[in-house]
């Protein structure tokens, strides 16, 4: 599932506490090839509709994904499956990780506490790492800056 080029340093349970991968959804961490769609940026705030995602309660993320669907936008938030073939992605064309300031919040993606699984890049630290972990989607910590992108993905079987 992880790259091993890309993400040798991921630590593969690190949101073990809530079960880590193996709570995901089957279909989620199904092998398969898929079709991802999404916005090419490296933050959520360079875009001035996920900068919006930002920060949002639980209420507020339910409130603005009724706002998008009132205006008949049909997009879903990603899960960590479609998050890491975006980053890998990225990576790729730009060398630069994705969310190096920011967190992307994979709304598609619960463990079995019902936790929403977030991702960021942590560079500062000696040990670089795609940081994954889970929060309660009543959660909030004014230091964090969490929001969430938007994609459309097809599974091809």
């Amino acid at each position: 599932m992880i790259n091993e080029k890309l993400y040798p340093t991921c630590p593969i349970d690190y949101f073990g506490g809530d079960g880590g991968f193996n709570t995901l959804d089957k279909k989620e961490m199904r092998k398969g090839l898929r079709i991802v769609f999404y916005k090419n940026i490296k933050e959520l705030s360079q875009d001035p509709i996920l900068k919006q995602t930002l920060g949002l309660s639980l209420e507020g993320k339910k409130e603005f994904l009724k706002k998008l669907e009132n205006q008949d936008i049909k997009l879903k938030g990603l899960s960590l499956k479609e998050y890491f073939f975006i980053h890998e992605k990225f990576f790729e064309d730009n060398r630069t990780h994705m969310e190096e300031e920011e967190e992307t919040q994979c709304l598609k993606s619960k463990t079995s506490f019902d936790h929403t699984v977030n991702v960021s890049w942590v560079s500062e630290s000696s040990d670089p790492r795609l940081n994954i972990e889970a929060y309660a989607d009543d959660y909030s910590d004014p230091y964090l800056k969490i929001g969430f992108r938007f994609g459309k993905s097809f599974e091809i079987k």
